[in-house]
This record gives C-alpha cells, sequence and structure tokens, in this order.
C-alpha cells in the first residue's frame, strides 16, 4: 500500500515540522504532497527543508491565497499513488496511521475509503465551545468496518478528513473539494464519497491523527463557520432531494440548515430557541428553497438577542 499524503499550507509555521515529519515516518508514505496557499510567515521556508532532505517530499504554491479547497485539489492533480490521504499543516498522523487500513483495504473487496477516529489535542488557554473538543477526546464514526450510509454519515458515522484514505480511482466517481466553500468544505467532499463510493468505517476505534485545537484555528472564527456551514446545509439539503435519499436524510439536512440559519438571528443558548424555531418554520423553509444566497460578509454581526 503506497499513499499520496496532502498537506495544505497557510501560516502554519509552528506546527509544520510536526505535521510532515509524522507523515513520512509511516511506512506506507510514498509521497507528501505540500502545497502553500501562500504563507506570510517561514512554513515555506521550512517545507523546501523537508523537500531537500527527503525525496518523498514535493512542494507546490497557489498563485495567491485561494484556502484549503483550492489547496487539497491540486494536491488531487498530482497525487501518483494508488491511495490517496489529507493532513493539514497544524496537525499530525499517530503511529501506525496506516496500518489498519491496510488490512482493510485488503479484506474487503469492493471497498474505495475508509473513515477512522481522530484525537483532539487543546491547550487549556484555547477557547471550547463544543465538549468534543475537550483535550484527549476523540471523534470518529460510530460503526467500525461498517459500510457508512448518507444518512448514517450526518447522524453518528461521520468523521474528519485526516482520518480519511481514499482509492485515487474513485475520484472518477466524485466531484473535488468545493472551493466556494471556505469551512465545511472537508465536510462536503466527503459526503460526496459517501454518495457515491463505498466508504467504510475504520478497523477499530483508535485514533489515527491528532486534531490540534489553537487559537488561530478556522473552525474558532464564528462568522464564517455559521455562513459555510449554513451554505452547505442547504447544498445537501437539494443534493439529497434531486437524488431521492430517504425522507429521514432530508429532513436531518433541514435541521442542520435551521440551526445555522438560526444563529443569524439568535445566539445559540437563547431560552426561547426550540419555540422561535418553531415559529419561524415558514422562513426557514423558503430561505432553504431560495435559489438566492447573501454573499458572504465578513463585517455581518450576529446579533446576540
Amino acid at each position: 500500500m503506497q499513499v499520496s499524503v496532502i498537506i495544505p499550507v497557510y501560516n502554519a509555521a509552528p506546527f509544520i515540522d510536526q505535521s510532515i515529519k509524522s507523515a513520512l515516518d509511516q511506512r506506507q508514505t510514498g509521497e507528501v504532497l505540500v502545497i502553500d496557499d501562500r504563507s506570510t510567515d517561514d512554513s515555506w521556508a521550512k517545507c523546501v527543508v523537508w523537500a531537500q532532505k527527503d525525496p518523498r517530499v514535493r512542494l507546490f504554491k497557489n498563485n495567491g491565497p485561494k484556502g484549503p479547497s483550492a489547496a487539497r485539489n491540486v494536491g488531487l492533480r498530482h497525487a501518483s499513488c494508488e491511495y490517496i490521504s489529507f493532513l493539514d499543516a497544524d496537525d499530525y498522523y499517530l503511529v501506525g496511521r496506516f496500518e489498519g487500513d491496510d488490512k482493510l483495504f485488503k479484506s474487503i473487496i469492493d471497498i474505495d475509503g475508509i473513515i477512522n477516529h481522530l484525537k483532539f489535542s487543546t491547550p487549556s488557554d484555547v477557547y471550547i465551545n463544543h465538549n468534543a473538543y475537550i483535550n484527549g477526546n476523540s471523534m470518529g464514526p460510530a460503526s467500525t468496518q461498517s459500510l457508512i450510509t448518507p444518512f448514517n454519515f450526518q447522524r453518528h458515522d461521520s468523521g474528519s478528513i485526516i482520518t480519511l484514505t481514499i482509492k485515487k480511482d474513485i475520484l472518477r466517481k466524485a466531484a473535488f473539494f468545493d472551493e466556494t466553500l471556505q469551512q465545511s468544505q472537508d465536510t462536503d467532499f466527503i459526503f460526496n464519497l459517501v454518495l457515491n463510493a463505498k466508504i467504510y468505517s475504520g478497523w477499530d476505534k483508535n485514533p489515527v491523527a491528532v486534531y490540534r485545537r489553537h487559537n488561530n484555528n478556522s473552525t474558532l472564527h464564528t462568522l464564517s463557520a455559521v455562513y459555510f456551514r449554513r451554505k452547505a446545509a442547504k447544498k445537501h439539503f437539494h443534493l439529497a432531494i434531486q437524488l431521492s435519499l430517504p425522507l429521514k436524510g432530508i429532513w436531518l439536512f433541514f435541521l442542520k440548515f435551521v440551526e445555522y440559519d438560526f444563529l443569524w438571528l439568535f445566539t445559540k443558548t437563547h431560552r426561547c430557541k426550540k419555540g422561535l424555531k418553531i415559529l419561524l418554520a415558514p422562513y426557514f423553509v423558503w430561505r432553504i428553497i431560495s435559489k438566492n444566497d447573501p454573499p458572504y460578509d465578513k463585517n455581518k454581526k450576529i446579533k446576540p438577542f
């Protein structure tokens, strides 16, 4: 098993050494494709050092900052190994990252990809807005060695892009990363794979990678998170209808859309939240079926009601 590991980089100088080393330390790693999104710190200089030390490291640069989706797509277009995996520049793989994947790909003939578990590394000074992000907690599919359906992916079999391993061949069936999504592009990509290929949960529930929480994580940018997750939920809602997915799955996408759209009006912890959602149901239906979406406004404020 030979794997192309794709690492998008943007101002990750404090973390990039550990990230690249953790990928190179895996015996299955055939190449590491590092795509710099025009960093303004010394990330690129550190990547150059790694390329000089190990011929498996291949370097690319975007023509101006384009975001993680565009960077990953560069990696997908240049990957040469039979298998592809992803790693963010501020995260890292654990020892034996691909051992379980190697076994599962050999034991299930028609498998196209695998989603595993990850572990969170969260310093005490980082703001936490979700219990899952507590240091040492893990996240991943609830099942093991099972086919992930679109409904189960939304309900309890979701996972992180850095725990995903896919066969390169399935890119003929599924789309690349959506470059219009600055957040949730990884969830969107995996959901597209689940719709078009056979993606399984991992060999076991042991973490294969570490997701590092720090104060510059893009997921901590609430304004961006709310807007692009809402956009992704709306996209998936319409896709589910188009593909005639089970009604329960369509309903889950609608609820997710409502949750993020709701945050433009009221805070997540508002005491009247449930009643307000019911009262505003016609408004949310209109919002999700509307073909027009407001453009992203970095100066927009979430109303603190």
